[in-house]
This record gives C-alpha cells, structure tokens and sequence, in this order.
C-alpha cells in the first residue's frame, strides 16, 4: 500500500525529501526543481509537488541536525540519490540509516532509491550497496534514455498513482485457471512494461564453408591419419569415408594422401547437408572439429567432458609454470595457476574453461559459450571423482549474472584474438562470426534492472587465487566421467 498521496494540511510538510551527496549536488538541485514543476493530480492549475533540499529548506545559521530531522519526518516520501559517495559521507548515512531503522523491508514504500551513479567521480571505486537498496527495485537515472521513463515514474509515485497496467483491448490469450499472481511485493516493483535488451552467450555466424569433399579411406580412426601426415585440417571419419572442408583432391592437401584419390566425387553442398537430420548433425560435427583446431593452435586444450581450457606454458626445462593471457589494450591474467591443497600440502592447477559449441537454432547457426572453470592435477590431466564436480560448483556457483557475461566476453574476444570478428579456417574457406554476443530485445522487463556493459568490462575478474580461496579440494570419490565420448576427444585431436 502506498502511503496516502495526500499530505495533512501542514505548511512544512513535503512530498519528498532529496537525500544526495555534496559530488551530486548540482544533479539533485535539477532533480528537485523538474519535481517542484509537476502538480499533484497532474492539472496546470493543480498543488504543486515539493521537495525537501537542504540549500533550499536549511537557512543560515539555523540548526542542520534538527532541520534535517524536521524534513525526514515531514516528507511523504524519502529519495536518496545513489552514488558510490552516498555511501561514503557521513550526513546522509545519518538520513538513510534513520529510514532504513524506521521500516527496514521498506513496507510502507516510503524509500524511493534512485540509482544516480556506478563508479565515483574519478573512476577509481565501484558502487557497493548495503541492505536494503540491494533488493529495492530502483529508479534508473544511469542512462540519458532512461531519464524520462524514470522521471515519470517517480511523479507518478509522489502522485500516488498506480502503475500502468499496458492499453485497455480484448484478451489475446487465457490464462490458466491455477495461474496466479503473487501480491505481496510492493506495488511499484512489479514488473512494467519497460523494453529490455538481453545478451546472449551465443555468437552469430555470419559466413561459413558451403561445399564439402569426401572419399574413401583405409584409416579408420584419427590416430590413423595423424600417424600418416602432419595435418591442421578438420576432418571427419564415418562410413570408412574421410570428410572434409579442404578440397582433398587437391595433390597440395595434406589429407590428399589418406584418401584413396579414385573415390573423390564432386563436392556436396551444404544447402543438401542440411536437408537431413544427419547431414545437419555430420555438418555441425565438422564445424566444432575446425574450432578444436583453432584453438589447439592457441595452446587450449580440450578435455573428455568437452570443456576447453588453458595450458600451462612449459619452462626452458619442460616443467609446467603460469600460463599469462592478455590483449594488446589490456593488463596479463592467469589463465592457468599451480595452486597448493591446504589440507595436505598436494598440488593441484586452475584453469580458465569453456563449452564452446556450434548450434543450428531453427535455422540460424551460433557458437555457444559456457564459461567454467577446471581442475587438474599437473596442468593437463583432469582431477578424478565426483569431487571436482563440488569443486566447481562451490566456486562456479557463486557467480552471477555479470561474471558470466564478462567470461562470455572474454571467450568472444580469445576465439577472435581481439579483433571484431571470429575467423575459424575451414579448409579454403573461414567461419566467420561476430565477436559480440547475440541480442534480443522484449517488450516487458523490470526498469533498471539491467547491467551497464561499459561498466561491466571495466570491472576487475576474479583471480585464480581468490577462486582457490573459494574452494575447496576434496578427497577422490568414485570416477566421474561426464556424459562426452571419449572417442569424441580423440577424433578432435587432443
């Protein structure tokens, strides 16, 4: 329930009081004077909306303490300014504080949190919230689009209005007679009809190879043909038949000489592959076949669960040491760390890890990313037991919604080495995606709850030791293998 929008007949009282930081100040005065422009019931010749703003309503040489104290009590409304020097300075810890004691759920509705600022005016501290702004639905001022949609919500509040519900029309769809609709949150947290970008973790493909060679050969598993030529083609060996992107009856192709070149027929078209449900499967199998050798190339390797993640580098004695990664524009990370099992002193590594896959979605082709972490035991053999499985679940399951989103990016960036595009050779020809995630956009979400992506690149990963701290090394259990093949593995050419 919303507090009465009617105020009792009392000169000072005010319809909100504008709690802000001395950094926001000039933001919050123009904040203050577009509210004392509004009217109560929205007429030219309505009461004017007022706001308590401390320049404004604390004269010279009068007593702060108490005239703030007055203004808490009086006003309708409280309206703190969020910025990460809010919570920095000790007048309005003083005011919100006070609030929050009065009505710590915010039953009442009285706290209206609107979100001002991410980082601190010189970029250097994030903003932190405390209890209860973290769960408070706020206003979202961040953004100079979402200036007007907010503004017009928070009038609306002040106003005492409800929420609107979307255009009066005949029903387009019945709802089911068990559905319901939960009332206890408060009113103006329900979802609205704010239009809402979601990022994906799937990278279109924008081109990819259209023609595919294939012929006979003697060589019946992948070993066969790594023990005959020295190749970085994708293949792929079913039905005593060897499948290519390359143009294998070309003499110059490695592959050429694994292959009986009598039997090389006229290349299929990928538009004939996926008319069938098994040439759609055999053609998405080749696709992943040309990334596990792309990234094989970058020293990412691949484990029985179909996971990629990073090696170690070797030292000049072969030994396995740190293995560093970064961008021409940004700062080394370890991407692989030899860590130490507190409990007994063994030695066990962390690595940065992925399901990359290729997808068809109806008829749209995508790369999928799951970012993860694993665990091995010297840099390239996989702890054993069900273990592991806790392992990654006590660290992975604490991430939320941004650190998957930033390892999505990063991913993105590793499989296109930094540049705008993924360019996977395929034989004479590349699949070629975009190095951003997909996106889609609906019509109903929660307004401002959603992630600023500049913000978001521009904060800091957690390192392989703050995941160590995180987790703990348990002692082997029964085998744990996953649900790959593991023929699967050594037809990639791990």
């Amino acid at each position: 329930m919303l507090v009465n929008p009617e105020p009792p007949a009392i000169a000072t009282i005010k319809d909100a009081f504008i709690s802000y930081n001395k950094a926001d100040e000039d933001w919050a005065r123009s904040l203050a004077e577009m509210v004392e422009r509004e009217t109560m019931d929205g007429s030219v010749d309505g009461r004017k909306l007022t706001v308590f703003f401390a320049p404004w309503d604390i004269e010279h040489g009068g007593n702060i303490v108490n005239r703030l104290n007055d203004g808490l009590r009086e006003a309708r409304f409280f309206v703190p300014v969020l910025s990460p020097e809010f919570f920095g300075s000790g007048w309005t810890n003083l005011e919100w504080t006070d609030q929050v004691a009065l009505d710590p759920k915010n039953s009442g509705g009285r706290i209206i949190p609107i979100f001002w600022r991410d980082l601190t005016l010189d970029g250097q501290e994030r903003i932190s919230l405390p209890a209860p702004f973290g769960v408070l639905n706020r206003l979202d001022f961040r953004e100079e689009n979402d200036f007007e949609p907010s503004f017009r919500e928070l009038i609306r509040i002040l106003q005492g209005l409800p929420k609107q519900r979307g255009s009066p029309g005949p029903a387009t769809v019945l709802r089911p007679q068990n559905a319901s609709i939960s009332t206890s949150a408060h009113e103006y947290a329900l979802p609205s009809a704010t239009p809402e970008l979601l990022v994906s973790n799937l990278l279109k493909i924008e081109d990819f190879p259209g023609l595919i060679w294939s012929a006979a050969t003697k060589a019946r598993k992948p070993a066969d043909v790594w023990n005959a030529v020295e190749t970085k083609e994708a293949f792929l060996l079913r039905d005593e038949r060897l499948f290519a992107f390359a143009d294998i009856s070309d003499p110059l192709c490695s592959l050429h000489k694994v292959i009986d070149e009598k039997t090389v027929g006229k290349p299929e078209s990928r538009a004939d592959w996926l008319k069938e449900e098994d040439g759609k499967r055999r053609y998405v199998e080749l696709l992943n076949r040309c990334l596990t050798r792309h990234l094989y190339e970058r020293k990412i390797g691949r484990d029985e669960k179909g996971r990629f993640y990073f090696w170690p580098d070797r030292n000049q004695d072969g030994a396995s040491i740190t293995r560093h990664f970064a961008f021409d524009d940004e700062k080394p990370r370890d991407v692989a760390a030899r860590k130490v099992n507190e409990q007994d002193g063994s030695f066990f590594w962390v690595h940065y890890a992925a399901r990359i896959r290729f997808e068809m979605l109806g008829d749209v082709f995508f790369l999928r990313i799951e970012p993860t972490y694993i665990f091995t035991t010297d840099g390239r053999h996989a702890l054993d037991g069900k273990s592991v499985g806790r392992l990654s679940i006590q660290w992975s399951g604490k991430q939320q919604n941004p650190d998957v989103l930033r390892a999505v990016l990063f991913w993105a960036r590793v499989l296109a080495d930094g540049r705008s595009k993924v360019k996977i050779p395929a034989g004479a020809a590349f699949i070629t995606a975009h190095a951003l995630p997909a996106t889609a956009r609906a019509a109903f979400g929660v307004g401002g709850d959603y992630i600023r992506i500049q913000a978001l690149l521009q904060q800091p990963e957690a390192t392989l030791d703050e995941i160590v701290d995180e987790a703990e090394v348990f002692e082997n259990d029964a085998d744990d293998c996953g649900d790959e093949d593991a023929e699967d593995v050594e037809e990639a050419g791990i």
